[in-house]
């Protein structure tokens, strides 16, 4: 579950067998942890909640050592966000420069 950006809170919890995602989230305190989280905001999709990676709905029954993943709504569009990060690295090394400077070895003695 992540809080804030580029942070992820790993909480371990016992729930009875045939526990749905909304039950866990109704029986346990994350609600009071996180701020914004409350069950109208995952079904307005303001939150999102998956298993195992794969996207998930409250009614959805967890398995014994499933993962439960409580992620909040992305902030900037992946592909804008790959652009700005290129962006940034253009800035550091503008096209043409050279990191590393690579020397020119001597062609061997007798070619």
């Amino acid at each position: 579950m992540s809080r804030a950006p580029r942070q992820v809170h790993w909480l371990r919890l016992q729930v009875p067998a045939g526990s749905t995602v909304r039950d866990v989230l109704q029986s346990s305190d994350l609600r009071s942890q996180v701020p914004g989280l409350t069950l109208d905001a995952l079904t307005q999709g303001q939150w999102a909640v998956g298993v195992w990676g794969r996207k998930e709905r409250l009614g959805h029954v967890l398995r014994n050592l499933d993962r439960l993943e409580i992620v909040r709504p992305l902030t900037v569009d992946p592909k804008e966000a790959r652009r700005m990060r290129y962006q940034t690295h253009l800035q550091r090394w503008p096209k043409g420069s050279q990191r590393i400077q690579n020397k020119k070895k001597a062609p061997p003695s007798g070619a």
